[in-house]
């Protein structure tokens, strides 16, 4: 919906924008930003821990790791943090098929970022 309208306007712009300031939850921008190779800086409202936390998370040699219950401990921080599987985001929970593919696209995008 609001891509197609994005891409219109980038199209029409002169001169070409220098960049694309997004949401990190609006993954179509990634795509809108490789068609038109424009680089593409995206936010997240959380903070800068969150983002560190989650990023270790993410990139846990073997995610099986995380125990289904008890609390563990984040990976690669200065500091010893410890979180139980509940108190993570539905990312790393189960979830639908539909739900995990937005959150997949969401991933591919920020790694693009």
């Amino acid at each position: 919906m609001l891509q197609d309208q994005a891409e219109k306007s980038l199209a029409e712009m002169e001169p070409k924008p220098n960049c694309i300031i997004c949401d990190t939850h609006i993954a179509w921008t990634a795509e809108t930003a490789d068609k038109f190779q424009i680089p593409r800086i995206i936010f997240d409202g959380m903070s800068c821990f969150n983002q560190l936390c989650m990023h270790n998370l993410y990139i846990m040699k073997d995610q099986s790791q995380i125990p289904e219950s008890g609390p563990f401990v984040i990976p690669d921080l200065p500091d010893r943090i410890e979180v139980t599987k509940v108190q993570l985001p539905g990312t790393f929970n189960p979830a639908t098929i539909c739900v995990q593919d937005i959150r997949d696209k969401i991933r591919a995008a920020e790694t693009k970022a």
